[in-house]
């Protein structure tokens, strides 16, 4: 029996915590549902041919407002420039360390110091920061 109580007070710390995290980390972002009216993607045919019962999207929008006031100048002046630091910081950060870890005994091929460095768009084009 104390094996189970452990992992029943294990659980519920670990459930509490996630939950607590979570909400502190979106505090500030406001979730909006995807509708087929709203997205030009679920509009083509080629969704319908692959959804041809007219299933539900399981994706929603996470919208975070910045103050232009904690944006850097340069970045403000430059589209491009800050499409490319919105890139690196998604694709810099922790996230992308279990995605890019190497097999026991290899090398990874991308670091996080290459991914900051050179970013690729979703133009598709890499370009150095």
């Amino acid at each position: 029996m104390g094996i189970i109580k452990a992992l029943l007070k294990t659980s519920i710390i670990s459930v509490g915590t996630t939950a607590a995290t979570f909400a502190l980390l979106t505090r500030k972002d406001e979730f909006v549902p995807v509708s087929p009216l709203m997205d030009e993607l679920l509009k083509s045919k080629h969704y319908a041919k692959l959804n041809p019962n007219n299933n539900p999207v399981t994706h929603d929008l996470c919208i975070r407002r910045v103050p232009l006031s904690k944006i850097k100048p340069p970045l403000r002046e430059n589209p491009d420039a800050l499409t490319r630091a919105f890139c690196a910081s998604v694709w810099s950060g922790n996230g992308m360390t279990f995605t890019t870890a190497a097999p026991a005994g290899q090398t990874a091929q991308l670091t996080r110091m290459a991914i900051e460095s050179s970013v690729t768009c979703s133009t598709g084009s890499t370009r150095a920061l």
